[in-house]
């Protein structure tokens, strides 16, 4: 059974950005302890099987911790320093939780937001075509809502034939052929 101390979480993160703010870190290591704890976070979830043995709170943490740093030996020193302290207090089980409360408390701190685009499969074959597009809703999106920062979440999806669809948050536009037909159906 995986067990998540939701308490020592929020703990964990909180001091990660205390830390990351008293040594007046950039902008820059913000998005590498992100970009590292997701990495970790990723390679954790991608079996059942890591999933489970690193999420266990177990007498395993020693060689979690052994198998991290053989995996990603580049990390930066904070990173490092944050696995140490995890390792001391036995709580690498929690690391998975850890990165969902760090990239979600970073996104609000930096005013990042994450937006869904699905388009079809003919668009993504058009680069240039795609270059301008995505110049063209960066745009609409600076204009629309007040974050600093996005994060461009692509999907292909072959059954749209043609078009987007946007999603942010409670914001849906569906701006495909597919759903056009739909309506035309609907009207007639």
């Amino acid at each position: 059974m995986i067990v998540t101390n939701k308490k020592q979480v929020k703990i964990y993160v909180n001091s990660l950005l205390l830390i990351l703010k008293k040594k007046n870190a950039l902008l820059s290591d913000f998005f590498q302890v992100g970009n590292e704890l997701f990495l970790i976070n990723a390679f954790i979830c991608s079996s059942e099987k890591t999933r489970s043995f690193f999420l266990q709170n177990n007498s395993f943490d020693k060689l979690k911790y052994n198998i991290l740093l053989e995996l990603f030996p580049g990390i930066s020193s904070l990173t490092k320093l944050f696995l140490d302290i995890l390792l001391k207090k036995r709580h690498i089980y929690l690391l998975s939780s850890i990165n969902d409360e760090f990239q979600e408390k970073f996104e609000k701190i930096q005013r990042i937001s994450r937006i869904k685009i699905v388009i079809s499969s003919s668009l993504s074959n058009d680069l240039n075509t795609l270059d301008k597009f995505y110049t063209q809703i960066i745009k609409v999106l600076k204009s629309s809502f007040k974050s600093t920062y996005y994060i461009f979440q692509i999907y292909f999806d072959p059954k749209l034939l043609g078009g987007i669809i946007f999603e942010h948050d409670t914001f849906f536009l569906d701006l495909s052929i597919k759903n056009s037909l739909k309506k035309l159906v609907n009207i007639s």
